[in-house]
């Protein structure tokens, strides 16, 4: 029986932990050993807490970002949050993008390792283990080059409406 195999329940602390390893690596995909830095260093920390993990394509493109490793609706948050501020209070249009940004930099990993946990959350539920349980984190977590154009897509044509209104 392997660490994929075992119900977290069930465990003891060390399988525990190696198959709460295993799926964020089969979750992450792209870059695993970066998000397993951050999850030891949010473990040795404070348990289930956030700690700080710096993203620069998370900084510089929130939503491109989002899109990319599919945390959907953080990055249609960070779409429509920004134009529900803009249109409702126009006084405010742009002021926190900066903010907006800062934060999306900040917090990247601590959201994306969380996406992690919710999928072998249900990956547990579901009952998955082995080569199911591998295939579904897979799925679930990894990158989305679909994703990744659409936000580039939806993020450079917000630039051309933004320098349209501009100009």
């Amino acid at each position: 029986m392997t660490a994929t195999d075992i119900s977290v329940a069930d465990a003891p602390e060390g399988q525990a932990e190696a198959k709460a390893k295993m799926d964020l690596v089969h979750f992450a995909g792209p870059n695993a050993h970066a998000y397993l830095a951050y999850w030891h260093r949010q473990r040795a920390g404070k348990p289930n807490g956030i700690a700080f993990g710096w993203v620069w394509g998370a900084f510089l493109a929130p939503t491109v970002w989002c899109f990319y490793r599919k945390l959907w609706l953080y990055g249609v948050l960070l779409l429509l949050v920004p134009m529900a501020i803009a249109l409702l209070i126009p006084a405010l249009a742009g002021k926190g993008s900066g903010g907006f940004a800062i934060a999306a930099g900040g917090l990247a990993k601590y959201l994306y390792v969380d996406q992690a946990g919710k999928a072998a959350a249900k990956a547990d539920l579901l009952g998955l283990a082995g080569d199911a349980r591998r295939d579904f984190l897979k799925r679930a977590g990894g990158v989305s080059w679909v994703g990744l154009g659409l936000g580039l897509a939806l993020y450079g044509g917000f630039i051309v409406v933004a320098v349209a209104k501009l100009g």
